[in-house]
């Protein structure tokens, strides 16, 4: 497993740091016009993604092939996509924390969205994740773009219908809540995606 993490890590390091500093750059100047704390969405999602270039760059270069000639098994090659994006979520988040963190001590100021953007950056990261892994396993190469923008879609869908269930149907009006619950249930869909991935995905060559 841990071999698989580190083939993940040197894949992508050649384009991580270029993404990564993109990402602040963009982040810093929409943080002037909008929040602060837009900071951490803004980079914990698009880390995130370097997840599903590995799994493309994988078939692509016919890794899947020749890694189950090694002595791992296909449902480990499945967990190392699911921890990976997991820990360039997480990595995300605290890089875009920090930085939020130094522009409200230089601006001196505060930000009254932190908690509502960070609880947004776990559930779009953990729904999409949960629809992105397996689709980009299961489909051609060509397709895996088509599956990403339908991931997302749903992801806002999904997101949208929580949250007016939650405060209209319900009745949580407190949107810290609605959010806790929505992260909740978010860690619940990106376990069970593992799971059944694990078991249903057969052959992703």
């Amino acid at each position: 497993m841990k071999g698989l993490l580190l083939k993940d890590f040197y894949t992508t390091k050649a384009n991580i740091l270029v993404a990564f500093l993109s990402c602040i750059v963009m982040a810093i100047g929409l943080s002037i016009v909008i929040s602060p704390s837009v900071v951490i969405i803004l980079v914990a999602i698009p880390l995130s993604m370097t997840v599903s270039s590995t799994i493309i760059s994988d078939k692509k270069n016919k890794w899947t092939q020749f890694a189950i000639t090694l002595p791992v098994t296909k449902k480990q090659i499945i967990s190392s996509k699911y921890i990976a994006y997991l820990f360039w979520t997480v990595l995300g988040m605290l890089v875009g924390s920090l930085v939020c963190y130094i522009i409200l001590k230089v601006t001196n100021s505060t930000d009254e969205y932190i908690n509502m953007f960070m609880g947004f950056s776990i559930i779009i990261s953990l729904l999409s994740g949960s629809f992105i892994i397996p689709c980009n396993f299961m489909l051609p190469e060509e397709n895996s773009l088509i599956g990403t923008i339908l991931a997302y879609s749903m992801t806002s869908g999904i997101l949208a219908l929580f949250i007016y269930v939650i405060k209209k149907v319900i009745g949580v009006s407190n949107m810290n809540l609605t959010l806790l619950i929505i992260c909740s249930i978010s860690v619940i869909v990106y376990l069970i995606s593992w799971y059944i991935s694990q078991k249903k995905i057969k052959n992703f060559n």
